[in-house]
């Protein structure tokens, strides 16, 4: 399963390995343990399919195919050798620390000095961790898979999170409901990068893969019953549900 990570092995940090992913999991004991057999396999294929599609280094033709190239990347690509903006926002709060770069790193590609502080403070007990050493992501093995389990398992901010959206344990409010938003994987986009790829018109990002293209009233759901045919039959889709036995 995924071939392809870290770089083809290449990688100065190896942080995409299962053991890994097992000793962060430790630290969200709800993640992949609720609901029925099928529910908690479903949650861990909508995790495996947002971390795939955040490092890709796959392509349509590509050896395998676009999906098999998830966890390629473990930072943004070029950033690695400077080319890349400093993601670097007025937030007070949250700092930007002359001569770092917060650009996307680990799992989730977490980016911008405010999300670098909000974590660092949450997991590691002092915003400035992070902002001081932002590299730490991608050299932090299972603290970097924290971060992606931060947004799937335990939004410290007003929004559901990727968790409680999988399996069922948010309620959506009236305009959640008039807008098309459900519990199940659609809304899991809007909550990790809603502001990015959602309620615009699709671009490449958008299209990967078929029928998973929400807006901000329009995203599909994954729990029982099945969805809608084109979100189903995705070929992301039917990769990862098949790795899980679904």
């Amino acid at each position: 399963m995924f071939p392809h990570r870290n770089i083809d092995g290449k990688a100065s940090y190896k942080i995409y390995e299962y053991k890994f992913l097992l000793a962060a999991s430790k630290k969200f004991p709800k993640f992949g343990t609720q609901g029925n057999l099928a529910m908690r396999k479903r949650e861990v294929a909508g995790f495996l399919a947002h971390i795939a599609q955040e490092t890709t280094g796959g392509w349509d033709t590509a050896p395998g195919g676009r999906y098999a190239w998830g966890l390629y990347f473990p930072e943004e690509m070029g950033c690695d050798k400077g080319n890349c903006a400093p993601y670097c926002a007025v937030v007070p709060e949250y700092p930007c620390v002359p001569g770092k770069g917060y650009h996307g790193r680990g799992p989730i590609q977490l980016s911008y000095n405010y999300n670098y502080g909000l974590f660092s403070q949450e997991y590691l007990g002092d915003k400035m961790i992070l902002l001081n050493d932002p590299d730490r992501v991608k050299k932090g093995r299972p603290a970097s898979l924290r971060i992606r389990s931060l947004v799937l398992d335990d939004s410290p901010g007003p929004q559901a999170s990727c968790h409680d959206a999988l399996v069922g344990n948010w309620v959506p409010t009236e305009k959640d409901l008039k807008c098309g938003r459900k519990p199940g994987f659609g809304v899991t986009i809007n909550i990790v990068n809603g502001g990015v790829e959602c309620n615009h018109k699709p671009h490449e990002e958008q299209d990967i893969p078929p029928g998973l293209r929400p807006t901000s009233c329009s995203a599909r759901s994954l729990v029982p019953p099945w969805p809608q045919p084109e979100l189903r039959d995705s070929a992301k889709f039917r990769c990862l549900l098949r790795l899980v036995n679904l």
